[in-house]
């Protein structure tokens, strides 16, 4: 990002990326502050042909920015962003947003951290603010400059990061800050749960937020996916173990468990995870027939099962439900992948009588050609 024309020419390519209702969405989040100049825009292009008014309203969005990095005394009255690159950054989170499941989510928690007694009387929007200054603060006192922006959207914050180590030149700073990486995170408030998007979340990082949230330190969690609402779902279920049953019909996934009421969505059956990897270690038996049973004894057979689609754990009991995989009894790692919270399921030998058959429907399974595939469910 270097000349002001090359940054009104991405902001011009990506919004020509944008469609429908989500293009609207966005002239209405990057204008929020002037809430008029949205509804002037749109009455605006309304009376022009249908099949002008797309490119008419990504001309006069870039036209709106320009006038506001352009008249700054207008912009810092109303508030608005003066510099050309906070408007493509704020626009770049806004889309990575609404194209979410095209990134892999990995999963933090945080260690020792305590909501706040005071989070239920705040909105969303409010903590969204806050977030964004404590984040900025914990990042300066480690020795990092940084660019933060923040959007809430129904029940999480999202973060755009970029940080440099400071030097003594500021200017210099906000320079380097402009080209260095930008990192894309998610978090739901009052919750000890961080998705980062794309990428590792880097130490440094991670030890900032979580002294923004007064936690002692974060840990990465085996579980990673395109379906963010899909792994708070299955952490939940795991911190909830003994609360809900492992059945067909889970709990709604509805915000009932978070700090912000929030109107019922869909209820759907499984929360849905795009990989899972299976793992497991046999015993040698019945090794008289073998030529030399002594090379084999007290030996291993470590077996790994590794599913991807676009719903595996759907498509697994799809597959026990028409007698791909044994049902009588259905083996136990399947019916705990709602509750595992991760995509990696270790399986152990236990004095259960169903474990020979649970250690040995990995290897038939994994003999299987190929899940059946199911529509994802949005």
């Amino acid at each position: 990002m270097g000349k002001k024309g090359d940054e009104y020419d991405q902001i011009l390519k990506l919004l020509r990326s944008i469609q429908g209702e989500q293009l609207k969405h966005v002239v209405e989040r990057v204008f929020q502050k002037v809430p008029t100049l949205a509804s002037k825009i749109f009455e605006q292009i309304d009376q022009l042909p249908k099949t002008q008014r797309r490119n008419a309203l990504v001309n006069e969005m870039v036209n709106k920015i320009k006038y506001f990095t352009e008249n700054l005394d207008t912009s810092k009255e109303l508030r608005m962003p003066t510099r050309a690159t906070d408007y493509l950054k704020y626009i770049n989170l806004l889309v990575v947003i609404q194209r979410s499941k095209a990134k892999t989510w990995r999963v933090y928690q945080f260690q020792n951290y305590k909501k706040p007694d005071d989070i239920e009387d705040l909105t969303l929007e409010v903590v969204g603010v806050e977030s964004r200054y404590k984040l900025k603060s914990c990042l300066s006192k480690k020795g990092f400059a940084s660019g933060i922006q923040t959007e809430t959207d129904v029940n999480k914050i999202w973060f755009s990061v970029s940080y440099v180590k400071k030097s003594k030149n500021r200017e210099n700073d906000k320079k380097k800050i402009l080209k260095s990486k930008v990192l894309y995170l998610a978090y739901y408030p009052g919750e000890s749960y961080l998705y980062v998007g794309g990428s590792r979340l880097p130490p440094e990082l991670g030890e900032a937020f979580a002294d923004s949230l007064g936690a002692t330190g974060y840990i990465e969690i085996p579980l990673e996916g395109k379906h963010l609402d899909s792994l708070r779902q299955l952490r939940w279920n795991r911190d909830n173990i003994g609360k809900i049953t492992a059945k067909k019909s889970l709990p709604p996934v509805q915000d009932r468990f978070s700090v912000f009421t929030q109107p019922e969505s869909e209820e759907k059956d499984f929360p849905i995870l795009d990989r899972v990897r299976t793992e497991c270690q046999l015993d040698f038996r019945d090794l008289e027939s073998v030529p030399h049973p002594e090379e084999l004894t007290g030996k291993k057979m470590s077996i790994r099962l590794e599913c991807n689609g676009n719903d595996v754990i759907g498509g697994f009991h799809d597959m026990v439900s028409v007698d791909m995989i044994r049902n009588n009894p259905v083996p136990r790692w399947i019916l705990n992948l709602p509750t595992s919270g991760r995509n990696l399921v270790t399986l152990v030998s236990t004095m259960r009588k169903e474990t020979d058959m649970e250690l040995q429907s990995v290897l038939s399974t994994a003999s299987t050609v190929r899940l059946p595939q199911r529509n994802p469910i949005s």
